[in-house]
């Protein structure tokens, strides 16, 4: 059960919780409603001692979590809580993020987390497939570019070298390494559009947002429902789709990482994504697709870095 007695929270200009008395009883399922700013979240977060409350008791079964003496950690190793908002640890690779709790939990060994999370990146892998399989019939011809020369790479470097040229903030001289990588890259920047105009590469239907927190999970299995946030849908090429995930979800690194020696691409996240992805797929991609996956990756991570 929790008890939760005269409960109260201020904040310097505002005092959310007032006086706040309840008991949720087990089994029941409790649904706060109000409207913005009334202290919904607050309150979730006081059960949780996120928040430390001003003054009044929150009770856990026997446990009264308010009480200095009260060990909060072993409490929380059997609470749950979804946040608001993302809230992944910003040091923290998306592999890190989910194997952390587990981990620190001693509910796997480092070496069983994060099996499990190449697990979960292979169901990741086989629902943005599935995704595409669905709509392997579909005409993209059909679709329009919501955002125009999105994953044209050859356009937006175009737009990198216009930008360098003009140098308006003057910052050029102070990233020329990074400026040579890129010319000296530039040579592949049209590789996938130069595909698709001679046909090497079927026109299709393309996510072009392909991050882990685009799926839909079910809660009790784990298993993905469906791909949403459906926005960026345009033509394109399934390279597009597979190398955005594989840029994001098979680095060992933050995007905004600016150590270079802790970047890298984990191969075996890049396998558990490619075999998912592929059989997700069911036999609905050319040979010369599969071939050029790992293309995708390279190109896609080289845009995202002109962008």
């Amino acid at each position: 059960m929790i008890r939760i007695n005269h409960l109260r929270k201020e904040y310097p200009n505002v005092t959310p919780l007032k006086d706040v008395n309840v008991e949720i009883h087990k089994g029941d399922v409790i649904s706060i409603i109000g409207p913005s700013g009334t202290g919904k979240s607050t309150l979730i977060r006081c059960i949780n001692l996120l928040e430390t409350p001003t003054s009044g008791e929150i009770w856990i079964g026997d446990q009264c979590i308010t009480d200095p003496k009260c060990d909060i950690n072993k409490i929380r190793q059997k609470m749950g809580m979804v946040f608001q908002h993302f809230n992944l640890f910003p040091h923290m690779t998306v592999k890190e993020n989910i194997t952390f709790a587990p981990v620190t939990l001693k509910l796997k060994t480092p070496e069983e987390a994060s099996a499990k999370a190449d697990e979960l990146l292979e169901r990741v892998g086989k629902a943005f497939g599935h995704f595409q399989m669905q709509l392997a019939d579909y005409d993209a011809g059909e679709l329009r570019e919501t955002i125009p020369n999105f994953h044209n790479t050859a356009s937006r470097l175009n737009d990198f070298k216009i930008a360098l040229e003009k140098d308006i903030a003057g910052r050029a001289a102070s990233i020329s390494d990074d400026i040579k990588f890129v010319l000296d890259h530039s040579e592949v920047c049209s590789y996938i559009m130069d595909k698709i105009a001679s046909g090497d590469l079927p026109l299709r239907v393309t996510h072009n947002d392909t991050k882990l927190n685009n799926i839909l999970m079910d809660h009790k299995t784990g298993e993905p429902v469906c791909i949403i946030d459906l926005d960026t849908i345009m033509p394109g090429s399934v390279l597009f789709d597979f190398g955005d995930a594989i840029r994001f979800g098979a680095s060992s690194a933050l995007e905004d990482e600016t150590d270079l020696s802790k970047v890298y691409m984990r191969e075996e996240a890049f396998d558990a994504f490619a075999k998912g992805f592929v059989s997700g797929l069911e036999g609905s991609l050319s040979e010369t697709e599969i071939m050029e996956l790992p293309m995708g990756a390279l190109i896609i991570t080289l845009e995202t870095g002109i962008r």
